[in-house]
């Protein structure tokens, strides 16, 4: 049965209150981080519920760091000559979680998923980026539904990213034709299902192949053997 979390807030989600402090938010938020992300590859509807409430924690972190550094910077604006203080400290968190972004990207490539996975939970900020290489990473799992979970929210925190947008379209148009041709049997348009396995693909096919057309492919192999050794005799 899927969790209900619309009557919950941000704070609620993470078992705190508006009025608890940075540190103690931050410290229940790696609780419950650690908790499901450990539960989520429980089989069943545990493993289920536990992925969408670490999701859902993310997202409540993540929003009330935004509400917060919001805040932060209404006060700090009030006085002048401290304006520059928070704008440069917010460029130098951009500039580090770039450089985390580039080295998860590089894990990939590199096909280090384990790695990447591992530094990218590292990440205190969850940006558009961040959950675009969540799904990178789901993808290389094969992972095709958490995948696209992901790229909405990239999408839903940058809607004006063409990368993310083009991504998402591809990734749905491969989910489409799987399951409407390999879940049923049928694999006849070959030719459509090497486009088909291509599609969302940002780093050339290092992201996993596609198990159906890999096991189509052996059996047009074993039967093109057992011919020939009929032949032969």
């Amino acid at each position: 049965m899927p969790l209900d979390l619309s009557k919950k807030n941000n704070y609620e989600i993470l078992g705190v209150t508006a009025a608890s402090t940075d540190e103690e938010v931050a410290e229940a938020y790696k609780k419950l981080k650690a908790k499901y992300s450990e539960d989520r590859f429980l089989p069943g509807d545990a493993g289920n519920d536990a992925a969408e409430m670490l999701e859902a924690v993310e997202q409540a972190y993540s929003a009330i760091q935004t509400e917060r550094n919001i805040a932060n910077t209404d006060k700090s604006s009030e006085r002048e000559t401290k304006r520059e203080e928070p704008k440069n400290t917010s460029n130098q968190e951009t500039k580090s979680d770039d450089a985390d972004y580039a080295e998860v990207d590089r894990l990939i490539k590199a096909g280090k998923i384990d790695e990447a996975q591992q530094k990218l939970d590292e990440c205190s900020e969850r940006r558009a980026e961040w959950h675009y290489l969540q799904a990178v990473i789901y993808y290389k799992k094969n992972w095709g539904n958490e995948c696209k979970k992901q790229l909405e929210i990239a999408m839903t925190k940058e809607p004006s990213n063409a990368k993310y947008k083009e991504s998402y379209d591809k990734l749905c148009k491969e989910l489409d034709f799987k399951n409407k041709n390999f879940t049923s049997g049928n694999a006849a348009e070959g030719k459509n299902a090497q486009t088909a396995g291509k599609d969302f693909d940002p780093y050339d096919r290092q992201m996993g192949g596609d198990p159906c057309l890999n096991s189509l492919c052996q059996c047009l192999a074993c039967n093109m053997l057992l011919n020939c050794c009929c032949r032969c005799r």
